[in-house]
């Protein structure tokens, strides 16, 4: 009780002192919590798949008697996933290769919009693991098809399913209509994606407006993608690639390949930049809930 009545007269007489002690402390509280919640914004990268754990990235390197050519980068040629696939049926549940590269104009009458735009295959979204709330994937193995986000198709057609309806794409001064044959789940910021898709067209656009070559002479232009059945099969199989792929490459080809999978949710916290900003955060706001207390 006595404790108790020397806080009360404490407290009356430093007011002015209180406020700032209080003002100090809510703001410190504050700035803890925000630095907190950035660490788990960092931490939350790529959870958004279905079963993310078992998601991985192609990445592919070149090389020509001996020397690099090209280090490893998470491009890769549009046959490797599909022939991982083909050559590790037991280990591999799907695999699909994408395009990034591709225009994003599109336009609904005197609507013009802008959407981030990749051009995917049946499997793209079985392999990533993304959501389709409508219609059904097979029909991008059809030319001039349409998939859209949620808040994409909400921007074109509004509330309305737009599913079957028409937008006109605008690809290297080409006014082609797309047919919209379904809807997926808005991806999240929160994603390693060389580019978070808003609209997803049929594949064939790279061949038939691009005119890019899908071979094994395509290049490094495609993201690839690998969706294991156990991450447990994961190190087993990168030690395999490399040779295995050399398999299925044309003899007649100059270069040698290394191929590797990487774990999609190992690519955000495996940048220097993001682990020296995650470990820099963590000790600020250690520091300053401690001082604060």
């Amino acid at each position: 009780m006595r404790q108790f009545y020397y806080i009360l007269q404490t407290l009356s007489h430093g007011r002015s002192a209180n406020f700032v002690k209080i003002v100090s402390l809510a703001l410190g509280l504050l700035i803890t919590m925000y630095l907190f919640a950035h660490i788990a914004v960092q931490l939350s990268y790529d959870k958004f798949y279905k079963e993310p754990e078992k998601l991985c990235k192609v990445y592919t390197g070149w090389f020509k008697d001996g020397k690099t050519v090209a280090s490893e980068s998470p491009y890769t040629i549009h046959r490797i996933p599909g022939t991982i696939a083909e050559a590790f049926p037991g280990q591999v549940q799907a695999a699909t290769a994408c395009c990034s590269l591709v225009g994003g104009n599109f336009s609904l009458g005197d609507k013009e919009i802008k959407l981030n735009t990749v051009a995917g295959d049946t499997l793209y979204f079985a392999t990533l693991g993304l959501e389709v709330l409508e219609g059904n994937p097979q029909d991008l193995a059809n030319p001039n098809m349409v998939f859209l986000s949620e808040t994409a198709a909400r921007r074109l057609f509004g509330e309305g399913s737009p599913v079957g309806k028409t937008i006109t794409y605008n690809v290297r001064e080409q006014k082609v209509q797309m047919l919209v044959r379904g809807v997926f789940r808005d991806i999240p910021l929160t994603n390693s994606l060389n580019k978070r898709s808003d609209a997803v067209v049929s594949f064939s656009c790279v061949e038939k407006y691009y005119g890019w070559n899908t071979g094994w002479n395509s290049g490094g232009n495609f993201d690839g993608y690998v969706r294991l059945r156990s991450i447990d099969d994961l190190d087993g199989l990168n030690e395999r690639l490399s040779a295995t792929i050399a398999q299925y490459r044309p003899p007649q080809n100059e270069f040698e390949l290394s191929v590797h999978l990487v774990p999609i949710r190992d690519i955000h916290l495996n940048n220097p930049g993001v682990r020296r900003n995650i470990y820099t955060m963590l000790f600020l706001s250690v520091v300053l809930l401690l001082t604060t207390a």
